[in-house]
Parts: structure tokens; C-alpha cells; sequence
């Protein structure tokens, strides 16, 4: 009998966890403005310096972060990325992509709002998301007041 609650609990712990690390990753920051840009669309992104972007950086391991930052577009490429600090200060970010994929560039996706992905040497995946591009939520109509039966 014992055995059987120490299984069930085992059973258990590893049945949440599980849960949990899916849910962390269908539910990770790029994914939510994925679904986002998805849903409402995007203003084009245009060459120069874009501010207050978000640099997503995916792991292997399924971890996702997130950091503010700012890039420079030039011929619909991003030449450069900076991560910005707490403080207001930004350091250049310089991602190492695999061998096979140097020449590739985080391009411009027109339409989409985010970056093509930069797969990096440790399969790290890389994007941009210009979030200042995403399209405002679409109006919606009123919904009328049901009467009220005692008002009639």
C-alpha cells in the first residue's frame, strides 16, 4: 500500500511539472506577441532607429526572455541591437549565429511586426519584435442595455 501512494505521488509531482514547463512555453513573451501581432497586424517597420523593441532570446533548454532594447534597420536588416539596462543605458548586443547561417541577418518580416529568427551557434533563437508597429485593437460596436421589466 505504500508503494502504491509513493507512485501516485510520484506520478503526481511529474504530471505538474510537466504542465507547468508546457505552460511556460505556450505562454512564453514571444509567443504572446506572436499571438498578438498575429490577431491585430502590423504597421511596416521603415529603415533607422527603432526604440523600445523587444529582443526575445529562446533558449534550448525552453526558457524565454525578453529584454527592452533598440536596433538599427538598414535595407530592411537589422545592423545592430542594443539591450537596454534598468538605468537607460543600452549595450550592443552581438549575437553569434551558427556557421552554416552566417550570412543570414535578422531580416524584416514586412507585415508581421517581428524579425525573421537568428538561430545562434548554441541553437539559441533570436527575434525582434517591433511592438510600436502593432496595430490598435479594432473598434467595436455597443452592446445595447437589456430593459428592465419593471421599469415598463
Amino acid at each position: 500500500m505504500k508503494l502504491f501512494f509513493t507512485l501516485l505521488f510520484a506520478v503526481s509531482v511529474l504530471g505538474i511539472s510537466a504542465q507547468n514547463s508546457n505552460e511556460s512555453s505556450v505562454h512564453s513573451c514571444f509567443q504572446q506577441w506572436a499571438t498578438a501581432f498575429d490577431a491585430r497586424g502590423s504597421e511596416d517597420v521603415c529603415d533607422g532607429w527603432h526604440e523600445d523593441v523587444v529582443v526575445s532570446i529562446r533558449y534550448s533548454s525552453g526558457k524565454n526572455d525578453c529584454w527592452m532594447g533598440k536596433v538599427e534597420v538598414k535595407g530592411g536588416k537589422i545592423q545592430n541591437i542594443f539591450l537596454k539596462y534598468v538605468d537607460n543605458k543600452y549595450e550592443h548586443y552581438q549575437p553569434e549565429p551558427k556557421k552554416e547561417l552566417a550570412e543570414n541577418h535578422l531580416r524584416i518580416q514586412p507585415g508581421t511586426g517581428i524579425s525573421s529568427t537568428l538561430r545562434l551557434k548554441d541553437d539559441t533563437l533570436v527575434n525582434v519584435v517591433f511592438k510600436n508597429k502593432l496595430k490598435p485593437k479594432k473598434k467595436s460596436f455597443q452592446q445595447a442595455p437589456l430593459p428592465n421589466l419593471d421599469d415598463l
